[in-house]
């Protein structure tokens, strides 16, 4: 890693990739929890998901002060572009797609029905 030097635009064209995904985690994360579950339940299930994130980012200063001691500080920028990157596949096997954005697209009946079947056991 010696040797790694960027220059101040690319750090920021980064910066700002970074800030997109992080802003638009969120209210994706509500519209397709809001979407998908039933409404009984919805306001403690979101109530929820806004703590997770809140206790999420406060863990990531724990594994910064556990990872900077033993592997350096870039370490904590690996670990992070790395683990979103791991769960990819994952996302995409099991996050369901939004039901509006399927009707909107005109997605076979069937596959929308498949994903309510799957998504409303």
């Amino acid at each position: 890693m010696h040797g790694f030097h960027t220059q101040p635009d690319t750090d920021g064209a980064l910066r700002l990739l970074t800030g997109l995904g992080l802003g638009a985690a969120m209210p994706n994360s509500t519209t397709l929890l809001s979407e998908y579950v039933p409404e009984r339940s919805r306001s403690v299930l979101i109530a929820i998901m806004f703590t997770g994130f809140n206790l999420g980012s406060g863990m990531v200063g724990f594994a910064a002060a556990w990872l900077i001691p033993l592997h350096g500080w870039r370490s904590v920028l690996i670990v992070g572009g790395a683990l979103p990157l791991v769960l990819v596949p994952f996302l995409l096997l099991l996050l369901p797609e939004s039901v509006r954005f399927m009707v909107v697209h005109r997605l076979a009946a069937p596959r929308i029905a498949a994903t309510l079947s799957r998504v409303c056991r």
